[in-house]
This record gives structure tokens, sequence and C-alpha cells, in this order.
């Protein structure tokens, strides 16, 4: 920021790394409540305009947060005018996973907000049973309170389900996707020291025409294009790959399974 700002860059200029007892306003204490403020303020903006709008549609989803908290994620769709803007308005504690427990959430988020939950006009969540029961499911839950909040599944995770399901159909499709998984454990959430000998085959064998490697990707099985990054991996950097497995084998028995 302070490149941005000069009375930042000057404040920084006096204070920055001036040691314990001085006033600087730059310990870690103070930076975190500023952040808390501005997270605030931009909350109470997000607030005022989805009241301004009068009618919105609200979007819930999990995700895992740096420290591997879960925590919902909570988006807006609202009108500006006649412009429709979708804004991203606050992460909630994950409370738990059952379509109740994140109704409740949901709820008390509005309340506190003053937000009205008759004012909805969609929801929209991916296919999961707790996002989509027709009796259990959140949307379901949501259509109690107020019949006009449609559900909207999202496509994308319709079309991720559809591939999945398509892949489970056939045995060896399974059995390839698994090698995929057991490939990325055995790089890359062991020692170390595989992972370096792995980066070092990659770049040996990295054909002339590309310029980077491509590292074991993690396969989600909800996620489909997570599949597609582990093949890409795979693909290019095969003989590295086969490189790595052949040097690890005297002294190990998982990656004879692998290599073969």
């Amino acid at each position: 920021m302070s490149h941005r700002d000069p009375f930042l860059k000057a404040h920084l200029l006096k204070y920055a790394g001036c040691g314990s007892g001085k006033v600087s306003y730059l310990s870690n204490t103070i930076c975190g409540k500023i952040i808390g403020m501005i997270g605030s303020r931009i909350l109470a903006e997000e607030v005022a305009r989805i009241k301004k709008s009068g009618i919105y549609g609200v979007s819930i989803d999990s995700s895992l947060e740096v420290m591997h908290r879960d925590q919902l994620g909570m988006k807006f769709r609202y009108l500006e005018g006649y412009e429709p803007v979708e804004k991203f308005v606050t992460f909630l504690p994950n409370v738990g996973y059952k379509g109740i427990e994140m109704f409740d959430a949901l709820e008390s988020f509005l309340e506190d907000n003053s937000i009205y939950l008759k004012d909805c006009r969609c929801q929209t969540y991916d296919n999961a049973s707790n996002m989509s029961g027709k009796f259990n499911g959140l949307q379901a839950l949501v259509k109690k309170r107020n019949r006009l909040a449609r559900w909207i599944p999202c496509f994308a995770h319709s079309l991720n389900l559809v591939g999945t399901n398509a892949m489970n159909c056939s045995l060896e499709s399974k059995k390839f996707f698994c090698l995929m998984k057991n490939m990325y454990v055995f790089f890359i959430l062991t020692p170390t020291e595989r992972y370096d000998l792995l980066i070092e085959k990659l770049k040996e064998n990295l054909p002339f025409e590309i310029s980077r490697i491509l590292v074991p990707k993690r396969v989600y099985p909800t996620r489909w294009s997570s599949l597609n990054d582990s093949v890409l991996s795979v693909n290019q950097g095969y003989k590295g790959y086969q490189s790595a497995l052949s040097e690890l084998s005297p002294s190990n028995d998982e990656a004879i399974g692998l290599s073969e």
C-alpha cells in the first residue's frame, strides 16, 4: 500500500524496524485490527447495496483456507440499477455439513445484518445431497421459509458429476486414475528427497519445445479438471517419471509397483 500512498510510505521509512518500546502502529496486533476494520467497512457497504437492491440471490459453498480449516464462502447476486452484479461477501466458520446446520449459519448471518430471507429470489449450490436434498437439503429448507427462492443447481458441478460417473463405469479408468492418485502421494506427500529426484529427472527429460515442467497434481474425485491436470503432468514427463521410479525401485517396493 505504501507504493501508492505517500503518507504511509513516509511513515514506514520513519518508524519501520525501530524496535520495541516505540509507537509505530506497525505491529501484528495493530495490522490485524486495521484489516478487521477494513473488512467490517467493506461488509457494511456490501450489505447496504444488497438492501438497496431489494431482492437478491445467494450462493454458498465450503472451502478450505490456508490453515486447512473448512469455512463457508458466501456470495450474493443483486442489481445495481439495471446491472446485475455478483459479489463475494464473507467467509463463515463452517458449523457442519448437514443442510440444517448450513441453513442455521445462513439465517444467522442474514438476521445479524438485517437482510430478509423473504427477499431472496434464487439460491445456487452444488449437487451434493446436503445442498440439493428435496427434504432436508439446504435449498429445501430455504424454500420452506420462502417459496420464491428458486434453486438453480451449479451446471459446472453437474457436468463434473457426469464425467466422474462415466469414468467410474469403467474398471480400467478407475485403475488408471487410482495410479495417478498414488503417483501424487508417492512423490509429493512423502519425504522431500523423492520430490527433488523427480524434479531433477523431469528437467533432464523435458522436451525441447516445452519451457516448464508439470509436477504431479492432486486428484480430487469431485473436480474433473484435477484429473486432467494429473494426466497432463504424467503425459509430459513420462520419461522423467520412469527414470525417477527406476532409481528408487531397488530400495522401495512401492516404486516397483508404480513403475510396472
